[in-house]
């Protein structure tokens, strides 16, 4: 895996787009793009929409990291789209990695774009991951590295949660079998998505069944997600002035769950396997700026 520091990526883009005071600009006002940054934003963010879950105890990540396996600009009115980027082996993809204190990273490795008319960007995301607090019953409040994976990659299938260490290392699979008391991984995949482990009889989360798909979303989101998991991004600037465009990724309250005993905490007294407590892993809100 690919894995790339906030202060030494080296991947910058100079792209170009072309737009009018309506929806296009006159050749003298060809946007230019200094080059194109990822981030992300661990603060509310304005105009949020409102909270269709007020029921659900909110918190936000102190560090998370995107996996992006390919970038795609593409064109409007007879211009044609660009790949950016493109990595076939999903276990190259770029990592990026953003903590509350953590600026910009430059994106998109060299790559340039012709000038012309452009309507949007195009993130393959192969996982989301968010470092949370989980409390144990025998070890009390520790940290987790929670990783959920959008696109299928070898024996991970779409919707996984897995818990990794810190190097990236799997370590094993969650909300599945024996997470009593301490919501400790398990390993391989079909014994933690099976009753009692065996193989053969696998769990169905949200009416998904386990053998095809993780705990993560439902069948409504997973209908509607391109496979694998792509992002599309509107390009809709009036003028550039020659600034960097920012892709941000804005995680402020993104972990969401049913506190059943009102610690803070998701943890042991959540995961009763008769009557699970809701939980919710917000996807972020992906948006373009200039700066």
């Amino acid at each position: 895996m690919k894995t790339t520091s906030t202060l030494s990526i080296v991947f910058t883009l100079l792209a170009t787009a072309l737009t009018s005071s309506c929806d296009l600009f006159d050749i003298e006002d060809l946007m230019k793009f200094q080059n194109t940054k990822i981030t992300t934003t661990f603060t509310e963010p304005e105009n949020s929409p409102l909270n269709h879950n007020e029921h659900l105890t909110k918190q936000t990540p102190s560090e998370y990291k995107i996996a992006l396996f390919s970038a795609n600009i593409f064109g409007k009115e007879g211009n044609p789209d660009h790949t950016l980027f493109l990595i076939p082996d999903l276990n190259n993809a770029y990592v990026f990695n953003f903590t509350e204190q953590s600026q910009s990273a430059g994106l998109f490795g060299g790559s340039s774009v012709p000038s012309g008319k452009y309507r949007s960007i195009e993130l393959g995301i192969f996982y989301l991951q968010m470092r949370i607090q989980i409390a144990t019953s025998n070890r009390g409040v520790e940290w987790r590295n929670i990783r959920i994976y959008l696109t299928e990659y070898e024996g991970i299938k779409r919707g996984d949660v897995l818990q990794v260490d810190n190097n990236g290392n799997i370590i094993g699979w969650l909300f599945g079998e024996n997470q009593i008391p301490d919501f400790d991984p398990v390993s391989p995949r079909h014994v933690a998505y099976t009753h009692g482990g065996d193989g053969l009889n696998w769990y169905s989360f949200h009416n998904k069944h386990g053998h095809t798909f993780g705990p993560f979303g439902d069948m409504q989101f997973w209908n509607s997600a391109p496979k694998p998991y792509k992002h599309d991004i509107a390009i809709d600037f009036a003028k550039s002035d020659n600034k960097s465009l920012i892709i941000d990724f804005n995680v402020h309250n993104c972990w969401q769950f049913e506190d059943r005993n009102g610690d803070g905490y998701f943890g042991s007294h959540e995961l009763n396997p008769n009557n699970p407590a809701q939980w919710h892993m917000e996807l972020p809100r992906i948006t373009l700026r200039l700066e």
